[in-house]
């Protein structure tokens, strides 16, 4: 691989096919994915569903303007607020999780009103603009690390609940080494707190989202309904599909968000 940049370390495996969770190197040796490629192909490599509707889609329309939106993508969006449960809203579509995730964040900063994110230690949230850099003047970040199961006022103590517009929750935390689920207490009352208040919580869900957890998505184990859902990785089964799926009362109070685009049709169809 002498033309590839390495930006990180490279194991030089040159795997040439996979099926199911099984990958075959150029040696025809088999291996186990046990991580789905980076968490995304959660139906496996082949899967003959996806790939159908990858051909059927390519033979017909594979792209359009953003000023030309498709049944497909009308499709998709019911499908997505409906597994949300936020069916009566709207949903935009994306390439990335962290496209998704700064869009949905955005969003309801605009319409929460208040200056900060609050977040919990060891969220990833994404790779690059607010929700990658997290300034201290824009950020709020919660070690909940220490914070007793049963007991979590202490840790509620140390957050700035008035000048907080939104709650970042990324169930797991996928930017530390291991993944570790916050006390359900702690986060139930955060989000009571937050929308009792008026202001939002936006799920970030590209992780733990589409059935890894046993469940649809992570926050569904913490019997919340964010206000926001960001969606990646598994949503295009290792494809770059991505969506920020939001209630109705965002979509009608952010009126800046004119560069929604419903293109790329093709990656959409096989998210549905």
């Amino acid at each position: 691989m002498k033309h590839i940049l390495e930006c990180h370390e490279i194991v030089k495996t040159d795997f040439v096919r996979g099926e199911n969770c099984h990958l075959y190197d150029s040696q025809g040796k088999l291996h186990v994915d046990l991580e789905s490629g980076i968490w995304s192909a959660v139906l496996g490599h082949g899967h003959p569903r996806v790939t159908q509707a990858m051909h059927a889609q390519m033979e017909r329309v594979i792209h359009l303007g953003t000023r030309y939106p498709h049944s497909v993508a009308e499709e998709a969006a019911l499908d997505v607020l409906s597994i949300t449960g936020l069916n009566e809203g709207k949903c935009v579509f994306l390439s990335s999780g962290s496209e998704a995730v700064e869009f949905g964040a955005q969003a309801a900063k605009r319409v929460a009103g208040k200056k900060l994110f609050l977040t919990l230690v060891n969220s990833h949230l994404a790779a690059y603009g607010s929700t990658g850099n997290r300034r201290a003047d824009e950020w709020h970040t919660l070690d909940w690390t220490n914070c007793p199961q049963d007991d979590p006022d202490e840790c509620l103590r140390e957050i700035p609940f008035d000048d907080i517009g939104v709650f970042a929750f990324e169930p797991g935390g996928s930017g530390g080494a291991l993944v570790r689920f916050p006390p359900a207490r702690l986060v139930q009352e955060i989000a009571r707190r937050v929308q009792q208040a008026g202001r939002l919580v936006v799920a970030n869900e590209v992780t733990t989202g589409m059935g890894r957890t046993g469940r649809w998505f992570g926050y569904q184990h913490y019997d919340i309904q964010p206000d926001v859902v960001c969606l990646g990785k598994g949503l295009g089964n290792g494809y770059p599909a991505s969506a920020a799926a939001m209630k109705l009362e965002i979509s009608k109070n952010w009126k800046t968000a004119v560069f929604i685009t419903l293109s790329r049709i093709k990656t959409i169809r096989w998210a549905v």
